[in-house]
C-alpha cells in the first residue's frame, strides 16, 4: 500500500462473480482526497483496513462485472434481473456511474455487526455527498439519501412521496 494515499487498497485477487456487497456499507466519492478521508474515518471508527474496499477505474469495473458479461450467460441473467427495479437496480446503476465518471466506490465490510455498522456510518456520513447504502444478506437499505448520478430529481422525489 502506498504511503501517499491511504485509499490505495488493492482489489482482492479473486475472479469470482460479485453478486452484491453483502454486509457492507457502500457509497461513492468524487476524489482521491475524499476517498482518503472516508477510509481514515472508517479506520478511526474501528474498521480494520482489510475490511475496506476502494474501487476505481477499469480494473474495478472488470472486477465488479456490473453487466455480468465477464462471467457467462447465467451471471448476465442475474444482472438483468437485478436491473428490473428497486434498490438493487439503483445500487448497480450508481456503482456504474461512479466508476464511469472516474470516481471512487467505497465498500466497508462490517460483518453484519449492527453497532459497528452504525458507528462506521456515523463516521463516514459527513464525507459522503452520494447515497450511502447498507447491503445486508437479503436486503439493501438506504442509510443516507444523497446526490444521484441518474435522474436525480425523479429518484429523490419518489423517495419522499
Amino acid at each position: 500500500m502506498s504511503n501517499e494515499h491511504i485509499s490505495d487498497i488493492p482489489l482482492p485477487d479473486d475472479n469470482h462473480f460479485q453478486l452484491l456487497p453483502i454486509n457492507r456499507i457502500v457509497t461513492g466519492v468524487t476524489s482521491r482526497d475524499d476517498a482518503d478521508a472516508m477510509v481514515q474515518a472508517a479506520i478511526d471508527a474501528g474498521l480494520s483496513i482489510d475490511h475496506i474496499g476502494v474501487l476505481h477505474g477499469q480494473e474495478a469495473e472488470d472486477f465488479l462485472d456490473l453487466d455480468g458479461s465477464r462471467h457467462g450467460f447465467i451471471t448476465k441473467m442475474v444482472r438483468r434481473y437485478q436491473h428490473l427495479e428497486g434498490p438493487e437496480q439503483h445500487l448497480i446503476d450508481q456503482a456504474k456511474a461512479v466508476l464511469a465518471n472516474d470516481h471512487f466506490l467505497i465498500a466497508l465490510h462490517t460483518d453484519g455487526d449492527e453497532a459497528l455498522t452504525r458507528t462506521v456510518f456515523e463516521a463516514i456520513s459527513p464525507f459522503a455527498e452520494r447515497t450511502i447504502y447498507y447491503c445486508g444478506r437479503f436486503s439493501i437499505t438506504y442509510l443516507k439519501i444523497g446526490k444521484d448520478y441518474n435522474h436525480e430529481s425523479e429518484y429523490e422525489a419518489s423517495l419522499t412521496s
